[in-house]
């Protein structure tokens, strides 16, 4: 098994595999090897003799094993994608013999999205054996930041850890988000840029002001009169500002304010904590704010408050009424 990074470099060196499964909860991978190997083995004048792209509700198993074994027409391989294979036919031992002895002719391509194929069968044995194979999990929370500057980097971009932070806290995980963001930053500044909130704010939509990493910041602080501004605005554009989001960004930084209490070396806090150096002031002020024994009755509410966002306990009370609720309880233990 083989990491996103490498499947990408070794096509883009024109190293190609007979057969990629593509398999995992993270589409945003599955997508960008899909991608690489389409951009590098077809082009406008060989795409429609040389690729095929089939859906896994509509696959034949023995009609693709006829395809595979066919010859380009014009280019030297030919390009096979099924998509959402997930959704193919259960027999799949015919398929499993051809991934024993693939056509050198043919890359044939199996994404298998949301879920991963089930490593017992004969179908991934005979694929992990010939081919490659990417199992596509989503980052956790600590990767997101680290992942957006690699990425901007790829760009050309240098990115601030302020606008890092305020990516991360605005966006999450969601990398096809962040990359699209990423994409317009270069377009419209182009590359060498220094990027930091103020570009975020002009160019991607997102308030430098009025965000969770922002909110975050002033709960830490224990400042009130922050808080409760920048949850009414948030409040009242929820679209942009989820619920559930704002939650998970809370128990994080809860999560690490309680961490920092635990450190018996505060040297090492933005190592353990996964966050840049240069932030490690706001959650030492933070943590003389909130006790380790505060801190967990802060956990304990957002836990609360998950739930009522999601109807159990909430009677006729919005997201915007749940977060100034949710808000002033942080603020009173």
């Amino acid at each position: 098994m083989q990491t996103y990074d490498t499947i990408i470099k070794t096509i883009q060196q024109r190293k190609f595999s007979p057969v990629y499964l593509l398999m995992g909860e993270e589409p945003f991978f599955i997508d960008g090897v899909e991608q690489a190997l389409e951009t590098q083995l077809v082009d406008e004048g060989t795409k429609a003799f040389d690729y095929t792209l089939v859906y896994g509700k509509e696959a034949k198993i023995q009609e693709l094993l006829e395809v595979a074994k066919r010859y380009p027409m014009l280019g030297e391989k030919q390009l096979l994608v099924v998509r959402e294979a997930q959704y193919m036919d259960k027999n799949l031992d015919a398929l499993a013999a051809y991934a024993q002895n693939p056509q050198p002719q043919t890359v044939l391509v199996i994404c298998w999205k949301h879920k991963s194929l089930d490593k017992r069968s004969k179908l991934y044995k005979a694929i992990h054996k010939s081919g490659v194979v990417l199992e596509a999990k989503p980052l956790y929370d600590n990767q997101v930041p680290g992942w957006i500057a690699s990425a901007a980097k790829h760009h050309g971009l240098d990115v601030s850890p302020e606008a890092i932070q305020l990516l991360t806290s605005s966006v999450g995980a969601d990398l096809q988000t962040l990359e699209n963001a990423l994409k317009k930053l270069q377009l419209v500044l182009g590359s060498g840029t220094r990027i930091g909130v103020e570009a975020i704010e002009a160019h991607v939509g997102i308030s430098k002001d009025y965000n969770n990493f922002e909110l975050q910041k002033a709960v830490g602080e224990r400042n009130a009169a922050l808080v409760m501004q920048i949850a009414n605005h948030m409040g009242d554009h929820s679209k942009k500002h989820p619920l559930v989001l704002t939650l998970s960004t809370l128990h994080r930084y809860f999560m690490k304010i309680i961490s920092y209490h635990a450190l018996p070396n505060k040297g090492q806090a933005a190592k353990v904590l996964g966050v840049n150096p240069y932030f490690i002031r706001e959650y030492e002020l933070a943590a003389r704010n909130f006790s380790m024994k505060q801190s967990a009755q802060v956990l304990e509410e957002i836990y609360v408050y998950d739930l009522k966002s999601k109807g159990l306990g909430a009677v006729n009370k919005d997201s915007k009424a749940l977060l100034q609720e949710l808000l002033l309880k942080i603020l009173s233990v």
